[in-house]
């Protein structure tokens, strides 16, 4: 990352990653439906000591993950399903807003 980011640019940041999601989730489920395996998915985002991991634990929308480290957003399509396939669109649109931005993050999702 070539300059300092302020909390507001950064604030931006995690407000599109999770617009995005929500669209991918949104069009998966119009696609797709609710048929798809029960499971979820969630984003890690890497250092946690990083100003987007601590920004969105300020902001209460994540938490320190002691198993995998980081910070993890879980489900941030914020989808009411149980679609895995819905919520791994979510995560991976997320994921790469904040991959684009130049940050480390990556999706994981699992079967219920």
């Amino acid at each position: 990352m070539s300059k300092a980011l302020t909390n507001v640019e950064i604030d931006t940041i995690i407000d599109k990653a999770f617009e995005k999601a929500s669209e991918a989730g949104r069009n998966w489920m119009s696609k797709y439906g609710d048929r798809d395996a029960c499971g979820f998915a969630w984003v890690n985002v890497k250092p946690g000591t990083s100003r987007i991991a601590r920004r969105i634990k300020a902001r209460g929308l994540g938490r320190t993950d002691s198993y995998y480290g980081g910070v993890t957003v879980w489900m941030p399509g914020r989808a009411p399903v149980q679609a895995m396939g819905a919520h791994e669109a979510a995560a991976l649109a997320f994921e790469k807003v904040l991959t684009e931005a130049g940050f480390t993050a990556n999706m994981m999702s699992r079967m219920d």
